[in-house]
């Protein structure tokens, strides 16, 4: 068992754009995954829950911290959005290998929970954050204990898209959202590529050298790395 601090911190305000969405939008907003990108932007994926989908991406490009948003899977009033993000408040906690689990806002309410390790002050932490947002407030601050092998999983995880592009991890996430790996297909080459406003060629290079590195990662001999 290893053992981590917990912190919950609630978020209103302009400040913070999720949750100034979600109260324009009168919707759900949760962050699904982010990746830190070469420039220093953030490529974010973003699940809307109880809003017109194209409202929503209409807020995206209104917005000045984000851009190239759009819309890649939809089901309804619920779908999964792709943006690019100056906003620093997802990496905020990045430093001193705090990470966070849960990035959430509804109705103009938002929810951040950060894991602390063990070996990290977690008040230096909550003194950063707070500091940068200052709109921000604790909540919730608990000891917990986790399981080794889910934060193994965690890293294991993390280390593998580490190893993609943005671009690469672009295609791959893309194409899982667009249902290219279902079967039946339900999305082709040419209409993801269209999608990404790429060539179908350089779309499927992307795609295959992602697969690749995927698979070793989980085939090949560690002692061949």
């Amino acid at each position: 068992m290893d053992s981590v601090v917990e912190l919950e911190f609630e978020m209103r305000g302009t400040d913070f754009l999720l949750v100034r969405a979600s109260e324009e939008a009168s919707c759900e907003l949760r962050l699904e995954e982010l990746r830190q990108r070469s420039d220093g932007s953030v490529l974010e994926f973003v699940t809307v829950r109880g809003a017109d989908p194209d409202r929503v991406l209409e807020l995206v490009e209104e917005a000045d911290e984000l851009r190239d948003g759009r819309i890649l899977d939809r089901d309804g009033d619920t779908a999964l959005f792709e943006v690019v993000s100056e906003s620093a408040v997802p990496t905020a906690l990045a430093d001193n290998e705090t990470r966070f689990t849960n990035i959430t806002a509804k109705a103009g309410e938002g929810r951040l929970v950060a894991e602390v390790p063990s070996h990290v002050d977690a008040s230096t932490v909550i003194d950063s954050f707070l500091e940068q947002y200052p709109d921000a407030e604790l909540v919730a601050r608990r000891k917990t204990d986790r399981e080794a092998p889910t934060l193994t999983a965690n890293r294991f995880r993390d280390d593998v898209l580490s190893d993609l592009t943005d671009r690469q991890l672009q295609a791959l996430r893309t194409a899982y959202a667009s249902g290219y790996f279902d079967w039946p297909r339900e999305a082709t080459t040419d209409a993801i590529a269209d999608e990404l406003d790429i060539a179908s060629s350089t779309f499927s290079q992307h795609l295959r050298i992602a697969e690749r590195k995927l698979l070793d990662s989980l085939f090949e001999d560690p002692s061949r790395r």
